[in-house]
């Protein structure tokens, strides 16, 4: 029998409609804007040899001269910042610069960009060294964001598709696709994809919006997932999602939580584990009774495995609450008997350790009698006695 949650919210809306204005499915991006006149950069294509030497030479001593560069920055010819940024991040990569180096780029890029920005964007795909050409975008999309996010979507859905790279796209970004509906939320998460096992993960809070449905964004996810080649996996995901859907719908949350309970989620979607997510998010929300209620109906109201003892004690570990432990063990199934949870539940904090998961070995230690830690101990795991301090 399934088990219900007695704190229920209302139900979500249906998701908002697909991204208004340019950023359609299939949408083109605009074309360059044409220039009216001859710019600095065609003007220095049709340079000569010579021409270019010079000005190699030229860039070359200012990048090595810090405080000339510091000097001189502002007025650089917007023609020379690619040459000149190149100059600089090869200087050890732009991972071994200093922050003062570093901010010194960013300021050039940025400035690249504001006076050129089809330029800007064609270097940066340009760059072969996948490192700074992630850095070039990044600097572009952070400094765009805010003020047009619908824009940085605009470049990211271009360099993603043209280098197949994880666009980095800021916290602006998808709190501005967030409020476009779940199938734009799903499309910018898209463009963080990638197989890169070093990549990277990052996460952040966004605010949903109050009609954001949250059963649609989880049932694209699942069908997201199921399209992702073997080692793609998404470097971005809201850290607060089923926190947030626990907070409307708890029910829903945890029906879809217990349906990718099988740990497989966690290795392509970061930040979605399952009933650990779940329970950890119902935890603030639900009164402890019915927290600790619900917790043995849902992880122990079926056929008991190790899994279940394992989703018990996170579970409980996420509500140290007295009254929640004492209304888990008041709904245990009638045929295991608490010797047995208390048991169970010990063995399995074996894999488990530091904070919450030790204060909650301790207590269960202490709910069994002394003739129940004799029958226990001789048998315990070497890492619980341990642990427990009884070795």
């Amino acid at each position: 029998m399934k088990p219900v949650l007695l704190f229920l919210c209302g139900s979500c809306l249906f998701a908002a409609g697909w991204l208004a204005g340019s950023w359609r499915e299939g949408s083109k991006i605009p074309p360059p804007v044409t220039q009216t006149g001859p710019s600095r950069t065609t003007a220095h294509t049709r340079s000569t040899p010579y021409a270019a030497d010079s000005r190699n030479t030229r860039l070359r001593a200012l990048a090595e001269d810090p405080i000339r560069l510091e000097t001189e920055i502002e007025n650089l010819s917007t023609a020379d910042i690619p040459a000149l940024v190149e100059i600089l991040a090869a200087r050890g990569g732009i991972n071994g610069l200093g922050w003062k180096e570093r901010s010194k780029l960013e300021q050039m890029v940025r400035r690249y960009y504001d006076e050129s920005p089809e330029d800007t964007l064609a270097w940066i795909l340009a760059t072969r060294h996948e490192g700074n050409r992630n850095f070039y975008i990044e600097v572009v999309l952070e400094g765009i964001s805010s003020e047009d996010p619908a824009r940085a979507m605009e470049l990211a859905d271009r360099y993603h598709q043209e280098t197949g790279a994880a666009a980095p796209l800021t916290t602006e970004c998808f709190a501005h696709m967030a409020k476009q509906g779940a199938d734009a939320m799903l499309r910018a998460l898209e463009l963080t994809t990638t197989d890169k096992e070093d990549g990277g993960v990052s996460a952040n809070s966004i605010e949903f919006p109050k009609d954001f449905d949250f059963a649609a964004m989880a049932a694209g996810l699942s069908a997201l997932r199921s399209r992702m080649g073997e080692g793609e996996h998404l470097t971005f995901m809201p850290n607060n999602f089923i926190r947030d859907w626990v907070r409307r719908d708890p029910q829903a949350a945890y029906e879809w939580s217990l349906s990718v309970d099988d740990g497989s989620f966690r290795e392509t979607i970061p930040f979605i584990n399952g009933l650990s997510g779940f329970f950890e998010a119902y935890a603030e929300v639900a009164e402890p009774a019915e927290y600790g209620r619900f917790a043995a109906e849902a992880t122990m109201g079926g056929e008991i495995t190790e899994n279940s003892w394992r989703n018990a004690f996170r579970a409980l570990s996420d509500s140290l609450d007295s009254v929640a432990i004492e209304s888990f063990f008041a709904e245990a199934p009638s045929h295991v008997t608490e010797e047995e949870v208390l048991k169970k539940l010990l063995d399995i904090s074996n894999y488990y350790g530091g904070g919450q998961y030790d204060q909650l070995r301790s207590r269960l230690f202490e709910r069994m009698t002394e003739e129940q830690r004799t029958r226990y101990l001789p048998d315990a795991p070497a890492g619980v006695r341990r642990k427990l301090g009884v070795e």
